[in-house]
């Protein structure tokens, strides 16, 4: 019985661990790419 709680708090923290990388990725790819594409319509919108 005592296995089957341990079991589940690893899969719980793999979980937030998860979350917490994709949610890097994600601040990542927002900074590399939309970024630089609201700069260049920016850019457009000068011209």
């Amino acid at each position: 019985m005592e296995k089957v709680p341990k079991k589940a708090a690893n899969v719980h923290s793999t979980d937030k661990t998860a979350n917490v990388k994709a949610r890097k990725l994600a601040k990542i790819i927002v900074k590399s790419y939309i970024k630089p594409i609201t700069e260049n319509i920016i850019d457009f919108d000068a011209i």
